[in-house]
């Protein structure tokens, strides 16, 4: 087993990665880290994030899918892997994802609710009908993590296609 580990301790090592984490995984979690030293393409966990996601929003509609009512369980349904995947970056990116995330939702949100009233000043009827937590029928405060997700996913997007 030691001699096994040897390699991947000294690519560890090589690379700046704390060795000790390593050892400590074992079992399938060297899998684990064996992936991650074959270099995995950003496109390829950009590709795992939308399968997740759509996942849980597929999910989320078989799980409610017999009420038109609100449910809190749905609405965790719907974004507690959006939010654990965004969440897990900050294992490959640093604490800077946890900053995009609540940027991005107090902009989405602010951003949701300055067109939801021009739209309503301008033509005098609403683009959406929020029911669950309104501000003032143009936004819910239940978009906030949803708009965070998107930022985070909007970025991997970007980066992904070279901008």
């Amino acid at each position: 087993m030691f001699i096994k580990l040897m390699p991947a301790v000294q690519f560890a090592v090589n690379c700046r990665i704390n060795p000790t984490l390593i050892i400590d995984f074992g079992g399938l979690k060297m899998i684990y880290f064996f992936v991650l030293s074959m270099k995995i393409e950003f496109s390829f966990i950009l590709f795992l994030f939308l399968l997740l996601t759509l996942l849980g929003f597929y999910g989320s509609f078989i799980y409610g899918r017999k009420t038109k009512k609100f449910r809190w369980s749905e609405y965790i349904a719907l974004l507690i892997i959006p939010i654990l995947c965004s969440f897990s970056l900050i294992y490959l990116f640093g604490i800077k994802i946890i900053w995009l995330f609540i940027a991005s939702s107090i902009i989405g949100f602010m951003l949701e609710y300055i067109l939801g009233l021009a739209y309503h000043k301008t033509l005098n009827r609403r683009l959406r009908e929020y029911d669950v937590s309104s501000l003032g029928g143009y936004t819910s405060w239940l978009a906030l993590p949803i708009w965070g997700a998107a930022g985070v996913l909007f970025w991997m997007v970007s980066k992904t296609i070279g901008l």
